[in-house]
Parts: structure tokens; C-alpha cells; sequence
């Protein structure tokens, strides 16, 4: 916008040579129509001219030339040199000439031509005052905002006259196909992606040689993701992803269905990312979850959890050159449910288990690693158009092991890294038009894992996509705008700065006054930074004050119509006196016992442990104090004290509690015995029940020779014993512990139905074999 407005005003410019510093040399030749000659009002005027006759120049205000008048010598040849920059000190040498032909530097002892009127001509104007206009008083244009504006954008990372608009990978976050970036687009920018996949191949579980003939394995997949930034540093995304598998194989034996439909599969989750080094660097971590689908209907059956850190290195913003080259690495992990979508147990044939958990997506917790590169080309005058080739390797280990699927490891040939599933992707992404992406991509299968470890990758796959990424904000365009007048200007000044700790941290809240003023204090924000009210110009004295430092008063001079930055740095502060408590804890006979002593006061609150022999020594402020003094059998005292510089000597003694009556609970080295069976509500505690299950606490808290106790629930055959039990077991110990008993006493443990009491045949039969047993693992005989 500004060199438009500069050539429009080009030509009013060298009206205004007067006011400023002319060279004191005589010009050469005659004014061109185009730029007629300046008068001057010192300038001698000289007589008419004679024909014939040859008339010198008049001179110039100023010295006189040192060479005298010569005549008038022939038009300049076109190949006249222009001014150097010995001859004109200041001046671009490359500046464009005045329309007529090239001009020549000023002659002193040039003249004019014969029957001319002998009248000196106006210099050219340097090419940086016929280009370029004064200061704009509106403040500096927004190059970033008007790529046009250059010769090519201030920031790579624009497109047109806006910030590249972002897509997402094919599970939610922003990035390229599997590899996350470490950024989260525009503020409030909104982005929709469809994509597809497929793949066909040939004996893909059986080949030729099994009896039956090879299989053949076809599947297609689709998606819908959406995204949303709501932040300057965070976005969140949510997706829908189905997929329909069909294999088709002469096999007598197969118990699968030919099509398996892996239905709506939502996935969702937050990113958080924070560029570094002027954009180069980019950090951020990716938080998300999987609600899984089986393939008979869309009820949410189980869920996934997965954690990534994401870095990204940007070269466009480390080269001088703008490489579009872009580096992106992400490491994390999942946690994976889905081997609990299919009861694989009851699938007999093992090829027909695979092709099972390959058609549901079925895979284990594991560690995943992806690493990629592309490289985001800016096409067009105004780089509005955007082509991004992509290169992807994504590596994926397991973490868990499946014997159901060691069969077909054992027939068919191993990996060599039999817990690795490994892909290449190539691919390219189009930026078409305003935020409207197209891509195309294609998987190459470089390592398969052993079955018992995870399901085959695929040998190929490909993939397209559409997208869009809305960005909410106005698009820049130029206008031509006329010159305004300058404001008046502003003669004062102020004081700006931040205020620091020793360690070199912002620190908020800071209160800033100037002595001797009648202006208010003002406070640092977040950052630690303040700006003072206007002062004329001067010395000003800034003072700091902070709760628990000293102030600080500094000088500084005030520079009109400036900022002076001053930024004033705290000394540490000093800490709290402080005092030692220490003593011991005792029985009624005097015996030193192991105790817990929870101390509240001038910002402690926290419990420190005391031996039976060494007692107990803690460190702390000067001032008064409460605490809890407790230990396993005997009843807590509290007490308070004060500790001074000489500190406070503690002596306390606990008087051995009785123990509390619990007619329904009772035990021995052998085990706790219950008067009634603890009775359940699915996988939880029933509400009868939890007054025996407090019953039981105060039996555990009040006997601590029960060191350890093993909670072992059993249960009948229906639906998935193991799962039921071990959360059955869970919830007793939750509860126990949420009572005051010492987690690391109890364990719990999910029996299932591997030791029935009776047949599960029956309702009396079920109800024997639901039921939970306390066992003593550890007995330690209390004192006599």
C-alpha cells in the first residue's frame, strides 16, 4: 500500500527541493516540458539572448565555480554515466531516471544551448524520495498483513493475505497423516475433514499352499473429523470412524462372517502446543480418548486413552533462505480395550480369530512413534495456493501379549521384530482455494507383527481426503488512502519495564510509585511488566514494593516523546527464623513407639513420622502450631506448641486404645471371619453391606497385628467372572481404605469362578459361589 501511495505522489516531490540542501553546482542543459526549472528568487536573471550569440550560465547562489564559463558543448551521449555516489553523497546510484532520457551529473562549466534561454533546471529527486512517502502517522503498515506489499511475504508461514490455513490428520488433531504438529492453527479457526481408505489383496492370511486355497481381503474405511481452536495455544477435535471388511476364502471351517462392519468409533481429545524461537520450534502434548462400537450396534462398549508429545521444527523460520522444509516427531502411548469388544474364546477357528480382530480394529496397548517430513510450497502472485508433499514413518510396539493368537505365528513365518507394526506413508496435500484442502496418500507396509503381539498391517493402503479450515477473521485487503495531517506531537514520556526476582521470574502484583509525584501507584500484571503514567522530561524516581522484599528506589531519566525502559530486579528475600521441634512419642510404660505426627501452622500442614528410637526432629518457621499425634492401637492426642529460634522439645505419651466392639467381625493368624457375606449391586458394594464393611475397618484399624490382608471375591460362571470379581474386590478395598485403613495392607483379588463351592446350575448354587473371603497374609502377634 505504501508504494502505491508513493508513486501517485511522485511528481508533487521535487516541488519541495527548496527546503531541503541542494549541491552548489550548476545544472546542465534545459528544462524538459515536463519539469520546468525552479525560480529562484536570489538567482541573477541574465539578458535576453542575442541570435547567435552564445550566453554563459548564471551562476548559482553560493561560491563561485573554480573553472570559468566554456561554450556550450554537444548533447550528452546516451551512454552519460549517472551520478556517482562520490558526486552525490546520499543518492542511490540505482535510482530511476526522470521520463526524457538519461540525465547526466550537474556541470559547472556547462552552458546552454545556442538560442536558449539559460535557465538552471531542478536536480532529479533521489529514488528514495520519489518512492517512498514520511512516517506513516497512523503507525507502521502491516507487512504480515499485506503480502502484495514485498517482493515476497515477512512470515512463510502466510498464505495470501492471511495465516496458512491448517488440516487435520486422520485421527483428529492438526497435522499431517498420521504425524501431529506442534500447532493449533489460527484463534477461533474451525476445521471439517472427510476422508476415505481402501485396500484389496491375495492371500492376505492364507496363502496357496494352505489346503483350502489362499483368502482375498478387502476393506474400505471412512471418516469425519472436526476441529476447533479456542485458544492461542490449544485446540480440540472430534471424529467418527467406521470401516466395512470382507474376506472371502473357501474354508469349511471359517466361524466368521464373510462382512464385518466396525460401526462409528468416536474419538476426541485436546492438544496443547507453544511455538519457540520465532515460530521455528514448536512443542505440545495431545491428550485423547476412543469410544468403541462393536459391529452389531452403536452403543459404546468400551474405550480407549492415549497420550503424545509433539514437537515440530519449522526451517522457513531458520534459513535465510525460507527452505519450506518442516520436521515433525511425536512418541506416546495408548491404552487399548478393544480385545474386550469379541469374546475370542469362543471363536474355535484360529484363522477365523484373525480375520475377526483384523476386520474390528482390534490391537493392544502400545507404545506408538511417528516421525515426518513435508514440505509446504506457496504457489501464486499473492502465495494464495499451497501444495504440500508429506513422507510419514509410523512405528507402533506392543505392549501387551495374546497366546489365543500364537497359532498362526507358529504356521506361518515370524517377524523379525515381532512386537513392531511399521508403515511408510507418502502422500500430498492441496491447498486449492480459501481454506479448501484436497489429499491424496498411500501406506506401505515395512514390518508386520507376530499375531500373538497384534493384527497384520495392511500391505497397502490407500487414502483420500477433503477438508476445509474456516478462519473467522477479516481477509486484509489494500486501499489507497489520503495523506492525513501529522497529530501534535507528544512531548512527554514514560517509564516501562518489568520487575523480576533474583532468579530472573516476573513477579505480579508489584506495587510501582514514584516518590515526590502526585500520581497513583500502579501494579505489575502477570508478566511482571508495567507502564507509567506520562511525565515531562526529567529525573523520576521509581520505587518497588513487594510483601516480603525489600523496596527498591531507582533513578531514571525521562526522554521526551519516549519510552525509557527500566527493568528492576528484587534482592532474595530473606527466609523466616526458624526453630527445631524434636522429642519422642511413648507408650504408658515409656517405651519409644512409631508414630505419625500431623503438624498445622504458618503454612505447614503436613504429617512427619517419628521412630521408636530416634523419636522425631522437623525444621520449622517460628510461631505456634497444632498436631495430631497417632500411631495403630492407641488413641490420638492432639496438642499445641510453639516453636521458637531455640525450638520446643516434645514429649508426648499415648495411652494404648481398647479395642472397639465389632460383634460381626472376628479374626485369628488364620483369618477374618464375617457373621453375614457382603452382598453386591453389580460390581459395587451393596448399600446393606457398608455398615459391615465399617464394622470391618475399625476391627482392621484397631488390631495392626493384621499386617496384611487379602481380599479374594469369587463369583459364579455368567457373563466375564474374572472382570467381575477383580472389580468386586476393588471396591471393597476402596472402601476399606476410604474407612482409615493403611492401603498397603490390603490386596485384592479377583477370584472368578475357578474355586466353586456348588454348581452353577441352580440360583442356591450361584448364590454359594458369589462370595468373598479375608485372608491373613501377614500376622504379627501383639505385644503382651
Amino acid at each position: 500500500m505504501r508504494r502505491y501511495l508513493a508513486l501517485g505522489l511522485g511528481v508533487s516531490i521535487p516541488s519541495l527541493a527548496s527546503a531541503a540542501p541542494v549541491p552548489e553546482q550548476a545544472p546542465l542543459g534545459q528544462p524538459t516540458p515536463a519539469q520546468p526549472p525552479a525560480a529562484s528568487p536570489a538567482a541573477v536573471q541574465p539578458p535576453p539572448a542575442q541570435p547567435g550569440s552564445v550566453q554563459p550560465a548564471p551562476a548559482p547562489p553560493g561560491p563561485a565555480p573554480a573553472s570559468p564559463a566554456q561554450p556550450a558543448p554537444a548533447p550528452l551521449p546516451p551512454e552519460a554515466p549517472p551520478p556517482t555516489a562520490e558526486t552525490n553523497p546520499g543518492v542511490d546510484n540505482e535510482a530511476i531516471l526522470p521520463a526524457g532520457g538519461p540525465a547526466a551529473g550537474p556541470d559547472p562549466n556547462a552552458t546552454a544551448a545556442v538560442g536558449s534561454e539559460a535557465t538552471p533546471t531542478a536536480p532529479p529527486p533521489p529514488a528514495d524520495e520519489r518512492f517512498e512517502l514520511p512516517p506513516d502517522p497512523q503507525g507502521p503498515v502491516d507487512d504480515a498483513a499485506d503480502p502484495s506489499g514485498g517482493d515476497e511475504a515477512p512470515d512463510p508461514g502466510m498464505v495470501g493475505p492471511r495465516r496458512e490455513p491448517m488440516m487435520q490428520a486422520l485421527r483428529g488433531p492438526i497435522g499431517l497423516f498420521y504425524t501431529a504438529l506442534a500447532d493449533v492453527g489460527g484463534l477461533y479457526t474451525f476445521r471439517f475433514r472427510l476422508h476415505t481408505s481402501f485396500f484389496r489383496r491375495r492371500e492376505f492370511t492364507l496363502s496357496e499352499q494352505n489346503e483350502y486355497g489362499a483368502d482375498t481381503h478387502s476393506r474400505v474405511a471412512g471418516a469425519v473429523d472436526l476441529g476447533f481452536t479456542f485458544t492461542k495455544w490449544t485446540e480440540a477435535y472430534v471424529g467418527v470412524y467406521t470401516q466395512a471388511n470382507r474376506n472371502e476364502r473357501a474354508d469349511p471351517n471359517r466361524v466368521d462372517p464373510p462382512v464385518v462392519f466396525a460401526l462409528g468409533d468416536a474419538t476426541f481429545g485436546i492438544k496443547a502446543a507453544h511455538k519457540l524461537a520465532n515460530n521455528a520450534v514448536g512443542i505440545g502434548a495431545v491428550v485423547g480418548g476412543t469410544l468403541l462400537s462393536g459391529s452389531d450396534k452403536l452403543i459404546t462398549q468400551r474405550a480407549n486413552f492415549n497420550v503424545d508429545a509433539v514437537s515440530t521444527l519449522d526451517l522457513r523460520y531458520l534459513t535465510a533462505s525460507r527452505a519450506p522444509v518442516r520436521l515433525s516427531a511425536n512418541a506416546g502411548w495408548m491404552y487399548d480395550n478393544s480385545y474386550d469388544l469379541v469374546d475370542f474364546d469362543r471363536v474355535d477357528d484360529a484363522v477365523s480369530r484373525e480375520v475377526l480382530r483384523f476386520s474390528m480394529g482390534v490391537n493392544h496397548s502400545r507404545v506408538r512413534l511417528r516421525v515426518g517430513a513435508d514440505f509446504p510450497l506457496r504457489l501464486g502472485q499473492q502465495r494464495q495456493f499451497g501444495v504440500d508433499p508429506i513422507v510419514e514413518y509410523s512405528w507402533n510396539i506392543s505392549t501387551q501379549e495374546e497366546q489365543l493368537f500364537r497359532e498362526l505365528t507358529a504356521l506361518a513365518d515370524g517377524s523379525p521384530m515381532p512386537r513392531s507394526q511399521s508403515w511408510v506413508t507418502v502422500g500430498l496435500r492441496a491447498n486449492l482455494y480459501d481454506g479448501l484442502h484436497v489429499s491424496a496418500a498411500a501406506d506401505i507396509r515395512t514390518v508386520s507383527p507376530n499375531y500373538e503381539w497384534g493384527p497384520a498391517v495392511a500391505p497397502w493402503q490407500a487414502m483420500l481426503g477433503l477438508g476445509w479450515s474456516f478462519d473467522p477473521k477479516p481477509i486484509v485487503k489494500e486501499v489507497e488512502v489520503e495523506p492525513t495531517s501529522l497529530p501534535e506531537p507528544v512531548l512527554d514520556g514514560r517509564v516501562v519495564g518489568h520487575v523480576l526476582d533474583a532468579q530472573g521470574q516476573p513477579v505480579p502484583d508489584a506495587r510501582v510509585s514514584f516518590p515526590g509525584l502526585p500520581v497513583n501507584t500502579i501494579v505489575t500484571d502477570a508478566a511482571g511488566s508495567y507502564a507509567s503514567f506520562r511525565f515531562p522530561e526529567g529525573a523520576v524516581t521509581v520505587r518497588v514494593e513487594v510483601n516480603g522484599f525489600e523496596p527498591v528506589e531507582q533513578a531514571v531519566q525521562i526522554k521526551p516523546a519516549k519510552d525509557t525502559t527500566l527493568d528492576v530486579s528484587l534482592a532474595a528475600p530473606l527466609p523466616p527464623p526458624e526453630g527445631t521441634m524434636q522429642g519422642m512419642i511413648t507408650d504408658e510404660t515409656g517405651r519409644g513407639i512409631a508414630a505419625s505426627v500431623h503438624i498445622r501452622g504458618q503454612g505447614v500442614d503436613e504429617p512427619f513420622t517419628s521412630t521408636a528410637a530416634a523419636g522425631i526432629a522437623v525444621a520449622l518457621p517460628v510461631g505456634p502450631y497444632t498436631a495430631v499425634v497417632s500411631a495403630p492401637g492407641f488413641t490420638p492426642s492432639e496438642i499445641m506448641f510453639e516453636v521458637t529460634e531455640a525450638g520446643y522439645a516434645l514429649a508426648v505419651s499415648l495411652t494404648r486404645a481398647a479395642p472397639v466392639e465389632t460383634p460381626n467381625v472376628s479374626g485369628s493368624a488364620r483369618g477374618i471371619r464375617l457373621r453375614r457375606g457382603i452382598a453386591y449391586r453389580g460390581l459395587e458394594v451393596a448399600e446393606r453391606s457398608l455398615a459391615l464393611l465399617d464394622e470391618l475397618a475399625v476391627f482392621l484399624v484397631g488390631h495392626p497385628e493384621f499386617v496384611a490382608v487379602e481380599i479374594r471375591v469369587h463369583t459364579d460362571d455368567r457373563g466375564n467372572p474374572r472382570a467381575r470379581s477383580q472389580a468386586r474386590a476393588d471396591a471393597v478395598m476402596t472402601y476399606l481404605i476410604s474407612r482409615g485403613v493403611a492401603p498397603q495392607r490390603l490386596t485384592a483379588v479377583g477370584w472368578g469362578d475357578r474355586s466353586p463351592r456348588a454348581v452353577n446350575l441352580t440360583p442356591q448354587g450361584r448364590a454359594q459361589n458369589n462370595r468373598t473371603e479375608l485372608r491373613v497374609v501377614d500376622y504379627a502377634a501383639p505385644p503382651p
